[in-house]
């Protein structure tokens, strides 16, 4: 679970810092969009994170070829 980071003088200043054990992430564009590379073939989950929402997970199949999954994420 990514944690919040803040700055006590300015209140919009502030970031979310995850630690991952491995290498495989990803974060959005402005348009919503990531890619995440080199993941190996397989069955694996896929998990995102909002600040509003928290984290949503789902099963994933990942191909040799490009995989692509609709993960669409609605703030409260």
């Amino acid at each position: 679970m990514p944690i919040k980071f803040k700055c006590d003088l300015h209140p919009w200043n502030f970031a979310y810092v995850g630690v991952f054990t491995h290498p495989f992430f990803g974060v959005t564009d402005k348009h919503g969009r990531f890619g995440i590379q080199g993941v190996p073939p397989g069955r694996c989950t896929l998990e995102v994170f909002h600040p509003r929402i928290g984290k949503i997970a789902r099963a994933v199949s990942i191909s040799n070829s490009q995989t692509v999954v609709d993960f669409k994420v609605t703030p409260k």
